[in-house]
């Protein structure tokens, strides 16, 4: 390393450094380092900061007891690595480099942030985030299903039968006969693979058919609508025959109540000629838990007409549907 001893001032000054303008003190105002001869350096100082304008190499550790400025690029080219550690250095909107302690979850793979932040529909309360992973649960309704695929990520949603209300078609034996005793007309069980049974549609334990006493169960309480249909045939030598229909609604106590009594007056009949009457009616009712429901038929033609045959032919029926709980 060369020294200035042996050397006169005039033959070295231009090695000697000096503040701007001969300046001195340096004060509160950054002044350039200049080379004897006047050249400027890349330093600048004053009473109580420093700066380099250029590229600063630090190749041993440095410690820094206040503010360092940097209006240029900052390249790292060794930096220790941590695996447990869960600080981090950001720029804050000021281009100040702020550390801040980490979700302890943040480099193991899962996603540390809200998953969402706010899910609105029109006329609910808002569902809101408050945590990290949070689960956002999806509850099916009446009549949709949700198909989940992780592989694919998707989740469906199935509508099949949403527009399809519960309801029980109880079908009566064929080609029952109707006596002039009133009674009810035998129903077959819920099948639903062929026309000659009964069938149910989305009734899970909405309805049944008690094959033995012919009478509908509703289970559960709510708003059903009740359709008949019967379609009865007719023998007689007599110009006209009588038919009686009532539809009852009877609790879980066995108190019945005959909701409709229709009396259907078959005129113009042909001597010994089969004739065939649809008897067709519908009403909406209220239902308690465990109310049933049946028809009852009755042939009541007056006795000085009596006729050969009546029949209960076998595509009658009688439809429960669900309308609300």
């Amino acid at each position: 390393m060369a020294n200035l001893s042996g050397n006169a001032p005039k033959d070295t000054y231009q090695s000697l450094l000096k503040l701007e303008s001969n300046g001195m003190p340096a004060g509160s105002t950054l002044k350039t380092v200049e080379a004897g001869n006047g050249d400027a350096t890349a330093l600048q100082l004053s009473d109580d900061d420093a700066k380099v304008n250029g590229t600063l190499t630090v190749t041993e550790a440095t410690d820094l007891d206040s503010t360092l400025n940097v209006d240029d690029t900052v390249t790292l080219n060794s930096v220790s690595t941590s695996t447990d550690d869960v600080n981090a250095l950001f720029v804050d909107a000021n281009g100040v480099v702020v550390k801040r302690e980490l979700h302890p979850n943040a480099f193991d793979g899962q996603d540390a942030t809200n998953s969402f932040s706010t899910i609105t529909a029109t006329g609910q309360t808002d569902v809101t985030s408050t945590a990290p992973n949070q689960t956002l649960n999806l509850a099916a309704g009446s009549g949709i299903n949700f198909v989940t695929n992780n592989t694919t990520k998707t989740i469906t949603i199935d509508t099949t039968g949403l527009f399809q209300n519960p309801m029980i078609i109880g079908k009566y034996v064929g080609d029952t006969g109707v006596s002039t005793t009133i009674g009810k007309i035998d129903l077959t069980a819920v099948d639903n693979t062929t026309n000659d049974s009964s069938f149910g549609v989305k009734i899970g334990s909405e309805f049944s058919i008690d094959t033995a006493n012919d009478e509908i169960t509703v289970v559960n309480a709510g708003i059903i609508k009740i359709d008949v249909t019967l379609i009865v045939s007719v023998i007689t030598s007599h110009s006209s025959a009588d038919v009686l229909v009532k539809l009852f609604q009877e609790d879980a106590a066995g108190n019945a109540n005959d909701i409709v009594t229709i009396n259907e007056h078959l005129d113009g009949l042909s001597s010994n000629v089969e004739y065939r009457k649809a008897i067709h009616f519908s009403v909406t009712r209220l239902s308690v838990a465990n109310d049933t429901v049946y028809v009852k038929i009755k042939d009541a033609t007056p006795s000085n007409s009596a006729v050969s045959s009546m029949l209960v032919i076998d595509e009658s029926n009688i439809k429960i549907e669900r309308l609300a709980s």
